[in-house]
């Protein structure tokens, strides 16, 4: 369990072990629950409806359809094995970085009093996770960051789902480098459709695991390993 502790015998400045292991909880159910549903697809499979029928010339005209969705317009496995599965992954991902977001937030109020700064969280710019690592970089002193840099990608990304139906590019037609970026770093996990991202399994777990590392990173800063005395100068 991650606790942020400065000094020997101190109540934790924050503890974020039980919201992690709620997440990965929310994740193995988003996981099973997609499994489910593919399973069930496959198993029931779509039902066929004679549209038009011509017994003369033995000529029938028949649709699949399957949960109010026919194939005339769309490929159903495409849509119940990829595309409502990445849809309902995105929709994890907004759910998993909203409360990490509300994590770090609480993280620096506490550190904030903890320390009695100068600065408080309400004193800098932007919001979300750009302000808690603006606090934790110029208070907590937390500069070099190795995961950030990946959290900002992320960050994209989840933008891209809450307000563009998880597409790639912006308004204005460009790629958006961050989520391409992403894209190549993890071929087997997020797949490109068109202008749009689709999320495969193994996604959500593993940009979890990135703000773990973050969240370890702030650990190690403040709360640094105790050094053995050396035995010679």
């Amino acid at each position: 369990m991650i606790k942020f502790i400065n000094k020997p015998g101190h109540v934790p400045i924050h503890d974020f072990g039980f919201n992690i292991m709620l997440l990965h909880g929310f994740i193995n159910q988003t996981e099973a629950s997609i499994r489910d549903s593919i399973t069930k697809y496959e198993v029931e499979g779509p039902e066929t409806f004679v549209i038009e029928d011509y017994p003369e010339d033995d000529i029938y005209i028949s649709i699949d359809s399957y949960m109010g969705i026919d194939d005339q317009a769309v490929n159903l496995d495409d849509i119940f094995k990829r595309y409502y599965p990445s849809i309902m992954r995105r929709s994890a991902l907004l759910t998993i970085i909203g409360l990490l977001e509300h994590e770090v937030e609480k993280f620096c109020i506490s550190y904030s009093k903890r320390h009695t700064t100068n600065i408080s969280l309400n004193d800098l710019k932007g919001m979300g996770f750009e302000r808690g690592h603006r606090f934790i970089k110029k208070v907590v002193g937390l500069r070099n960051s190795k995961a950030f840099p990946e959290i900002t990608k992320i960050i994209k990304l989840r933008n891209s789902c809450a307000h563009n139906d998880a597409r790639l590019v912006s308004n204005d037609n460009q790629e958006i480098p961050e989520i391409v970026r992403l894209l190549d770093q993890y071929p087997d996990l997020l797949e490109r459709d068109g202008n749009q991202v689709l999320f495969n399994e193994g996604a959500l777990v593993t940009f979890l695991n990135v703000f773990e590392d973050y969240i370890k990173e702030i650990e190690a800063h403040i709360s640094p390993p105790r050094q053995t005395p050396k035995l010679f100068p």
